[in-house]
């Protein structure tokens, strides 16, 4: 079975700025739907005052900020790693009083549905 890097769908390095008192998107990749991905490594800048928000398929999860979204621009490694069916989503709550620029790192690996059934 050929692992396909996420690198193949989409940007895995995402950056945005995002106004102080304000939340929005920082980071989002699709998975096609004949194929289901595994995220791997996650990874962020860190600001006081940010509060980040990993949604896969539709669905937000619950990360340990400290544990799983290590720091750019390596990541942390996540074991077991999560799958994902349809896409990635991180968003982030600016709390500060700047506006501040965000960045968003994520990796892992796709695989076609009809080789692993």
């Amino acid at each position: 079975m050929m692992a396909i890097p996420f690198s193949s769908f989409f940007r895995p390095y995402q950056n945005t700025t995002i106004a102080a008192g304000t939340t929005g998107r920082v980071f989002y990749g699709k998975v096609y739907k004949s194929c289901i991905g595994f995220l791997q490594t996650l990874g962020s800048n860190y600001y006081v005052g940010v509060k980040w928000n990993v949604i896969i398929d539709g669905e937000k999860i619950r990360i340990d900020e400290e544990k799983q979204l290590g720091e750019m621009p390596v990541g942390t490694l996540i074991e077991p790693p999560f799958l994902v069916r349809s896409g990635i989503e991180v968003t982030a709550e600016n709390t500060s009083s700047y506006d501040l620029l965000l960045e968003v790192y994520v990796n892992g690996e796709v695989y076609p549905i009809k080789e692993i059934m």
